[in-house]
């Protein structure tokens, strides 16, 4: 895996001239080689990230999705591989919170790779369009390995052959509180209508049904997002995976904040400071300012202070 991502002949996206430092996080990069032993190991097929933003998610995604194709095509017949039609094809779905979304973030940055990989270019038969592209082989006879740009309607999914999927953005899907679409009952809120947990439901009933051979689930369902509120749908399957995988089971998770993710040399000195009510960050010198007020004010009124951290009502300040 590790080969792939760097090696200017696959992704290309290790050390090079221009960038010393590589085009990916060194740490995406460690996951992702984490995530295919744990494939190995433990036939994964579901990934849930709850990253912050811009922790690099998405672009995990996508190379993920990438790996995935390229093991495809490197099957004489993929399509015989897993006992189908020969007539029909695969599918890769790739959905966000809007169609247009999806097709700007993740498809078009999948197809850009494609372009740009010599073993893609010299070994697969390509047909590239704004709304999906196609691999053919006149080995496969008319089948296909599609790729396609989704919303997060269960339209998007319904009567294909989803070997590989990604919701990206997935906590900011649609959640409708008495619903006539629901399926979902909540304890408190009635009949829900949750548009994440019907592509996830979805999803993993199409890939079940249709991929498995010799017991093992060959699948990859990658689910991302940072979380929005408490309960959401990626919070609930990030504490359902990470129980999954903490036994054994066929589940990987991962959660970082943005900087973690980030080279090292990104942010200015040994510390940085983050706003934590707008999550954003707080440049040096006004950091630098608050700190002190904040412990000049811990000096003058230690019992304020004192207050506030135990969450006691406080009028003044």
């Amino acid at each position: 895996m590790r080969e792939f991502i760097d090696s200017p002949d696959y992704l290309g996206l290790g050390p090079s001239k221009e960038r010393e430092d590589g085009i990916i996080f060194p740490i995406i990069r460690d996951e992702l080689c984490d995530l295919w032993d744990a494939r190995e190991a433990r036939g994964v097929y579901w990934v849930v990230r709850k990253d912050g933003i811009g922790a690099g998610k998405t672009y995990f995604a996508v190379c993920a999705v990438m790996r995935m194709l390229y093991e495809l095509n490197s099957l004489v017949n993929p399509l015989n591989f897993y006992r189908m039609d020969p007539k029909t094809g695969m599918d890769v779905t790739m959905v966000s919170v809007r169609k247009t979304q999806a097709a700007d973030v993740l498809y078009d940055t999948l197809c850009n790779m494609i372009e740009t990989s010599p073993w893609f270019q010299e070994y697969t038969n390509t047909y590239i369009t704004k709304i999906g592209l196609e691999f053919t082989n006149p080995r496969w006879g008319k089948g296909v390995i599609r790729v396609r740009p989704g919303g997060q309607s269960t339209r998007e999914i319904l009567s294909y052959n989803n070997f590989v999927a990604v919701m990206d953005e997935a906590a900011f899907m649609e959640v409708i509180r008495q619903s006539k679409r629901a399926t979902v009952v909540d304890a408190g809120s009635g009949y829900v209508y949750d548009a994440a947990q019907e592509l996830h439901d979805g999803l993993m009933r199409r890939m079940g049904s249709r991929f498995i051979w010799k017991g093992v689930r060959h699948t990859l369902l990658l689910q991302m997002s940072s979380p929005r509120y408490p309960g959401d749908f990626i919070v609930r399957n990030f504490a359902k995976a990470a129980r999954m995988e903490s036994q054994g089971g066929p589940a990987w998770v991962m959660c970082h904040p943005t900087w973690e993710t980030h080279p090292s040399g990104r942010y200015q000195g040994e510390y940085f400071y983050v706003d934590l009510s707008t999550h954003k960050l707080v440049p040096q010198e006004e950091g630098d300012r608050l700190l002190q007020e904040g412990l000049a004010r811990m000096h003058e009124d230690p019992e304020l202070v004192m207050a506030k951290s135990n969450g006691e009502g406080v009028d003044n300040g």
